[in-house]
Formats: C-alpha cells, sequence, structure tokens
C-alpha cells in the first residue's frame, strides 16, 4: 500500500505550507520540527479485545516540554505490500524447519492479500537463494515454501546484509520475516556491518522468527543470535518465538496497529517530547520514519560489504587482475564502467573463493576445498547488447557462458562473477549503462514513467477511499503533491541508484544449473527437429562440466543482461550449482537427507541423443518434424548415494515430451527411455517406450524405432 496518509492531514494543517522534513537522525527535535508521528499500539495485559485497534485525536495527548499540543489529525497507517520471506534451511535449524516451513506458508496464507501484497521467498544457509517471487498469489508461495529443500552451513548475518541491500533506496516500506535460530557459523561480515547496512535500509522492518533449538545449549552457547534482538529493536521490529502460537496475531497486529499523528506545535515550542493515552490500556512506540534519509543521487552506488574491504585490503597483490592492480589512483572498481560495442567493460569487485564449502577435481572430488575466503578486483565485462536485441532468457545467451574447448574446469570467464558480488554491485553497472547507452536511458525513464503513474493511481484511490468529498481533481492534486507522490514522480526526473537498478540491473531470480542446462537441452532438440545442423552436444558437456561440482563458487553470475518479458525490466539470473551437501554425503557414502535437492547434472545430453538416434528411423523423423518438444525430465533408478560427480547417474530414465505445433489436433507423444550408465563403460540404451495421443502415423512409426535401437551400445560422444 502507498503512504498516502503522510501528507493529507498535514495538507489541510494552518499555517504550514510545507510540513514535512526530512530529519538526518531520529529523534525528538525532528519529531517536533515537522508535527509527524507514526505510532504502534500494542495492548497490554489487561486491556479489553480490540482497545488498542483504533486511535482518534482525543486519545492522544502530546505534549512538548509539558505544555499540550493540539492533535490535528489520526490516520492508520496503510499495510506495507512488499513482503520478504528469509528462511534459515542450514544445518544448525535442521530440528525445526518443518516447523519454519509450516509458519512461513501460513503467514503467506493468512496475512497476505491476494493480488495486492507481492512476496519474495529466499532462503539461506552458505547462500541466499532466491527461491520465488515476488509473487501476488499466496497459494501458490505457499506451496513454494513447503517444497524447500534442506541446506549447509550458515551464514545468517551476510544473507540478511545481503537482501538489506536490495531493500536499500527502494521507495515503499518493505518487511522482512527471518525464520532462524541465529547461530551463524560461516558470515565474514561482523554484526556492525550488518548494523551499518541497516542503518541505510529504514524503510525495513525486520520480525525474527525465532527457531528454538531442540536441544539444550552447551556450555557458552547461546540460545539464540543476539544479532536478531538488534535488527528488530533498530528497524522498529520485534523477534517472536516460532513457537509461540501467537506470533501471527502479533505481527498481523503490527500491521494493523500503526497510526500517522499530525500535531501544530508553535515555532518557540522546546523541551522534552512526551505521548499519553489517558483512557487506552495501550503501550505506545513511536516507529522510526522509514523514509528519513534522502534518496542518494545516481551514480554514488552504496560502499561495498565492509568484510570485502577488509579482506581485500590485505589481499589484493595476489588477487587483484593486473589491470586493476596498476590503476594509477582511486579504487577502479568503484569507477564507472566503460562503455564498448557490446559491453560494458571494467573492475569489479569479486569474491574468489567464497566462505563455506566448495568441491574440486584437482586432487580427487572427495576433497573438502574450505581454504580462506579471497576477495580480489577482476576485470570483468556486463553484455549489453542493443536493448532491442537483448535476450528474453538466460539460455538464450548461452554462448557467452560456455568454456572455450581445453579451459580448465575451474577458470573464471570475464563474463561470470561470484553470486553475491553481482548483488553487491547492481547499482553501479545500473548507473554505468544510464550514463553511457542512451537506449537503455531512454527505456529506463519510460519504464520508471509507468512505474510512477500506476503508484500515484494507488494513492489517488487511498485517499478516494479516505476522503470521498473530495473531488477527482483535488485528490489528483494532493496525491502528487504527499510525500509519497513527489518521491514516485522524482523517481522519472532525477532517478536514484537504486531506481536505474531496479530496471536495468534487477535481480530477475536464481535459476539452477539443472534447470538451466536441462532448457537448453530441450532447445537444442527442437532445433534438431526443425533440421537445423547443431553440433552443440560437446558446448553442451563443456558448461556441464564447468558447473558440475561447486569448485570455485556455489552460486555464478553471469554478466549478461536479459529483458524479463512479463516485467518489462531488465537485469540479470543467477544460477546454482549443484550444492556441496550433496558431494559431501556421497564422499562418505551416506544416504542424503530426504529434503535435499535432485541436482546432478547428466555427463552429457542423452535426450539430444535420443532424437538423433530415433530420427533414424524416417517415419519417425518426418512425423515430429511437426512437433516441439515441450518437457525433458531425468529420473534417477538407483540410489544417489551410489553416484559420483564423474558418473551422476548409473540407471536413468529419461522422459521427453512432444506437442503437435497445430494446436486444433491435441496431438501429443510422451517417449520414454531408460538409459544404463556404468563407470567405464559405453552408454547402453536398455528400453524405449512412448505414448502418442491423436497421430496413429507418430504411434507406428515409434514402434519401428524401438525394435532398432534398444540395446543399442553408444560412445559417450554425441552430436
Amino acid at each position: 500500500m502507498t503512504l498516502a496518509w503522510w501528507i493529507l492531514p498535514l495538507l489541510l494543517a494552518a499555517g504550514r505550507e510545507e510540513p514535512i522534513r526530512d530529519p538526518r537522525a531520529p529523534g525528538d527535535q525532528a519529531i517536533v520540527e515537522r508535527g509527524l508521528l507514526t505510532l504502534r499500539l500494542d495492548p497490554k495485559r489487561d486491556a479489553a479485545p480490540g482497545e488498542c485497534d483504533d486511535l482518534a485525536m482525543a486519545d492522544l495527548r502530546v505534549t512538548i516540554g509539558g505544555a499540550p499540543m493540539p492533535v490535528t489529525s489520526v490516520e492508520r497507517v496503510p499495510r506495507p505490500e512488499r513482503h520478504w520471506l528469509l528462511l534459515d534451511i542450514s544445518e544448525s535449524a535442521e530440528g525445526r524447519r518443518q516447523e519454519a516451513k509450516r509458519s512461513a506458508a501460513e503467514y503467506a496464507r493468512k496475512v497476505m492479500t491476494p493480488g495486492i501484497d507481492a512476496a519474495a521467498l529466499l532462503t539461506v544457509d552458505e547462500d541466499t537463494i532466491l527461491v520465488a517471487g515476488p509473487v501476488t498469489d499466496p497459494e501458490a508461495l505457499a506451496r513454494r515454501i513447503e517444497a524447500v529443500p534442506a541446506g549447509g552451513a550458515s551464514a545468517l548475518r551476510d544473507g540478511l546484509d545481503l537482501l538489506l541491500r536490495q531493500i536499500e533506496g527502494d521507495r515503499q516500506e518493505q518487511l522482512v520475516l527471518y525464520w532462524t535460530d541465529g547461530q551463524d557459523n560461516t558470515s565474514i561480515g561482523r554484526v556492525e556491518d550488518l548494523l551499518q547496512t541497516l542503518g541505510r535500509a529504514p524503510n525495513a522492518t525486520i520480525f525474527p522468527i525465532a527457531l528454538m533449538p531442540m536441544r539444550a545449549p552447551r556450555s557458552g552457547e547461546a540460545a539464540l543470535g543476539s544479532f536478531l534482538f538488534d535488527v528488530a529493536k533498530r528497524s522498529g521490529g520485534e523477534v517472536f518465538m516460532s513457537s509461540d502460537e501467537r506470533w501471527l496475531d502479533q505481527v498481523r497486529g503490527w500491521i494493523a496497529r500503526r497510526f500517522a499523528v499530525a500535531f501544530n506545535p508553535p515555532a518557540e515550542a522546546t523541551g522534552p517530547l512526551a505521548l499519553s493515552l489517558p483512557g487506552k490500556r495501550c503501550q505506545i512506540t513511536v516507529l522510526r520514519d522509514p523514509f528519513a534519509r534522502p534518496d542518494a543521487i545516481a551514480g554514488s552506488a552504496a560502499p561495498l560489504p565492509g568484510a570485502w574491504s577488509r579482506m581485500h585490503a590485505k589481499q589484493r597483490k595476489f588477487t587483484d587482475d593486473p589491470v586493476c592492480m596498476t590503476a594509477s589512483e582511486g579504487s577502479p572498481w568503484e569507477w564507472p564502467m566503460v562503455n564498448g560495442r557490446d559491453h560494458l567493460s571494467g573492475c569489479m569487485m569479486d569474491v574468489i573463493s567464497p566462505p563455506g564449502d566448495l568441491f574440486g577435481r584437482k586432487v580427487d572430488w572427495r576433497s573438502l576445498l574450505q581454504g580462506s575466503v579471497r576477495v580480489g578486483a577482476r576485470d570483468v565485462k556486463v553484455r549489453t547488447p542493443q536493448l532491442s536485441r537483448l535476450p528474453r532468457s538466460l539460455v538464450e545467451a548461452i554462448d557467452v557462458l560456455v568454456p572455450a574447448d581445453a579451459a580448465e574446469p575451474d577458470a573464471r570467464s570475464p563474463y561470470v562473477v561470484e553470486g553475491s558480488a553481482l548483488l553487491a554491485q547492481r547499482a553501479r553497472i545500473a548507473s554505468s549503462l544510464f550514463a553511457s547507452r542512451s537506449d537503455y536511458r531512454d527505456f529506463a525513464l519510460a519504464r520508471l514513467d509507468r512505474m510512477a503513474k500506476d503508484e500515484l493511481a494507488a494513492i489517488e484511490r487511498d485517499f478516494r477511499r479516505a476522503f470521498p468529498d473530495l473531488s477527482a481533481a483535488e485528490i489528483a492534486d494532493v496525491a502528487r503533491a504527499s510525500r509519497a507522490g513527489r518521491r514516485a514522480v522524482e523517481a522519472t526526473h532525477t532517478p536514484t541508484d537504486a531506481d536505474l537498478a531496479r530496471v536495468l540491473a534487477a535481480w530477475l531470480g536464481d535459476v539452477t544449473a539443472k534447470d538451466l542446462l536441462r532448457e537448453w537441452e530441450r532447445r537444442l532438440v527442437n532445433r534438431r527437429l526443425a533440421g537445423t545442423p547443431a553440433e552443440e552436444a560437446a558446448r553442451w558437456k563443456r558448461l556441464r562440466d564447468a558447473w558440475a561440482m561447486p569448485q570455485a563458487f556455489r552460486v555464478a553470475a553471469p554478466l549478461v543482461l536479459v529483458r524479463d518479458p512479463d516485467r518489462d525490466i531488465v537485469g540479470f539470473w543467477r544460477v546454482v550449482l549443484p550444492r556441496p551437501e550433496w558431494f559431501a554425503e556421497r564422499a562418505a557414502a551416506k544416504t542424503p537427507a530426504a529434503e535435499r535437492p535432485e541436482d546432478r547434472l547428466p555427463e552429457q545430453p542423452l535426450a539430444l541423443w535420443l532424437v538423433d538416434e530415433i530420427a533414424k528411423t524416417a517415419a519417425v523423423r518426418e512425423r515430429l518434424a511437426g512437433y516441439a518438444c515441450s518437457a525433458i525430465d531425468y529420473a534417477s533408478m538407483d540410489p544417489a548415494w551410489r553416484s559420483t560427480p564423474e558418473h551422476p547417474f548409473r540407471r536413468v530414465r529419461i522422459a521427453m515430451t512432444f506437442d503437435g505445433k497445430e494446436s486444433v489436433t491435441m496431438q501429443r507423444a510422451v517417449v520414454q527411455a531408460e538409459f544404463e550408465l556404468l563407470p567405464e563403460a559405453p552408454v547402453r540404451l536398455v528400453g524405449l517406450a512412448s505414448e502418442v495421443k491423436g497421430d496413429d502415423e507418430l504411434t507406428r512409426a515409434l514402434a519401428e524405432a524401438r525394435r532398432s535401437v534398444t540395446g543399442n551400445n553408444v560412445s559417450a560422444g554425441t552430436n
């Protein structure tokens, strides 16, 4: 909901032409100067039900230095519409993960308003992963929550810090709900680093939902991370216990029982501010102004994480690329990026070796790599073709990501950085694009203008409900003059870094390497069906080999701009590699956790090979030319713990779905094949089955192909 409540009471207050000023820091003097308070009411133990749900001007007593101040208006603060649900899936929260998922799903179903509230779902263990969103369908979100898998180590402070960096500077109020036990064992940032980031995001209110441990804390071990209480208090939130059945009502109450209070202090008013509710048994909390800080000027990006700067100062002689190390002056990783023909280039701070577990091939795949965290400035490139030629998905730009033939598996492309490095520096990329490329600049201004119009329309709806007697013209004037309205309009004239990052360098989402390679394989299959020569299997395998194990990073961030067709914004997708827990469990020959995701990458594109094989039957080739492959699924037929990264499957079943291109015919074919893939042995097709709807000729053709190919031995190289 927009912040329509901020301005109308004050516009109507006599003698106050500009009642609102943005104080640099909260305090009595700032409140007195602007004559505006944001309050939250909480019922005391002896309060009657619903006693604190409403507030009238006559209920509140305001004094300054003991002198009463007339209250001119009280308005209910609309609920925030931006929600971030952050779930701790680390091993320390193992015993309470199901409880966290249950309560998070309950929040989505009972608190969110369908079609209005937008929520993003993230998980945190060693890495912070965007699982879904922002979405406005609570039920769909709840189902994604229920499918969240188990994780590994705990970088809980760093995860929250990264999230707050995405919220910083946004023009909307945002709620963060954090289900966690607070037991952090991997973060490199300090608590004070997190609090500094929080200070730059006053529009965020954090509610930690504490997951109490199943066992008693060991001697000297805190039951709950103390930093959770610090961030809750400083952001105006509160820590709730997940075991307390009342926490959901308490959060709902926080959302519903906030009020904007306007009073008209004389210019000479001095002394302490005091508030009381003589006729109500309610506790008053003065909330901070979520938009108290002035907006940053575009081009002045937020500082890098403090831990990165401290480590880089000690490591740069060994970690910086030569061109970044030999810069004559200043910090080249802070300079605007240089515009080239179809890319931006420059130095960017990268996490060369992230905290947490990695696995590599150099000695033995079972070797767990836990070296020191390394940060360095790298000479990178951001793929920026003409706006009209931007890909609509990451797989459309796959060529940029494929390693060169014979490249080392852990060699890092100039078009790829570690996942958190991108998120910490999105704004710099966006401001560089805006400054150097007219097509992107025009797009950003037009998109921000449409967003501002949508925002003003929402503000007008708020005013219309609250003040039905005002004319449409009066409503429109007041909406544009309101604090929220001014902020929305200013984004179109003087965009900030946060505005530009929102439309030119957005965090579009995270995709698993498994899903990305599966989609690429599906497209290659369709190229085969269309008769297009495509010698792509070797390239597919090179990218698979580079990303089959988390040997240099666990989350890759391709520096390839994508234009999201649904949201009409430009940004980046990150790629989540197979998780290190997969390797740890298999290295120890342990049965994987029940919630562990199936993220193994097949050694080769077996579906592509299968299409080539069955298409050797002329009738199949002719009939499938009228079809398109819509889905490919791999399913292991033996225990996952028996596999290795080099041989992830011993027996695997592939299902391919083909849909007829003529929708009126409702033709569909499902082809299933079973392969045996033993180490040091040729791949063997041991079973082939099909089910066809609406195409008898294809049914007969596939039966003929099945007789000819079943039992064939094939080499690992496919084209």
